[in-house]
């Protein structure tokens, strides 16, 4: 029984990692059409209806990444307390954990600005002026570091299909 659980804990792990990774990357590339290329200016050109309709791709891509990784860093915390895995063996599970963990702060405060802006989309005033301040609050609240965590959960993706540092398979072809 436990074991079928774990599995399935697992799997809620690479759901909610699809789901979750899926809401940041759309959110990304959303949010860069409001943008000229390379900088933070709006493009001045869009009409409030293009805006309306992109805030509301933005917040539901938000509201998916959010939830997300909320059930992601619980069975995450979960799968790594009930299945007893020998993280000395595999190198490339733990350098996996520790950046997921490591940039898990960032997640969360960001996640707190994607809050007030779905909150203001959907029970505010939805005004356009005020929800492209938010969003440049969350944009330029941390500097770089959102892309720099994006890139790690990309190499925790390299990680697991590349699976360095992992003694068991060093040790299975040494015999």
């Amino acid at each position: 029984m436990k074991k079928h659980f774990i599995n399935f804990l697992l799997l809620i792990v690479i759901v909610c990692s699809i789901f979750w990774l899926g809401g940041i990357n759309v959110r990304a590339i959303v949010v860069n059409e409001l943008f000229y290329t390379g900088t933070l200016e709006w493009k001045s050109n869009l009409s409030p209806d293009y805006y309306s309709a992109i805030f509301k791709v933005i917040t539901i891509s938000s509201i998916y990444a959010m939830v997300s990784y909320l059930f992601l860093f619980i069975s995450v915390i979960l799968y790594l307390s009930l299945s007893k895995i020998d993280l000395k063996s595999k190198g490339w599970l733990m350098a996996s954990i520790i950046l997921f963990f490591l940039f898990s702060p960032v997640e969360i405060y960001t996640s707190v600005y994607d809050f007030k802006f779905i909150y203001e989309y959907y029970f505010g005033t939805a005004d356009y002026y005020y929800l492209k301040e938010l969003l440049t609050k969350r944009l330029t609240s941390l500097s770089g570091l959102p892309v720099i965590a994006l890139f790690s959960y990309y190499t925790i993706l390299i990680l697991f299909v590349w699976k360095p540092l992992d003694k068991t398979k060093m040790n299975s072809q040494n015999i």
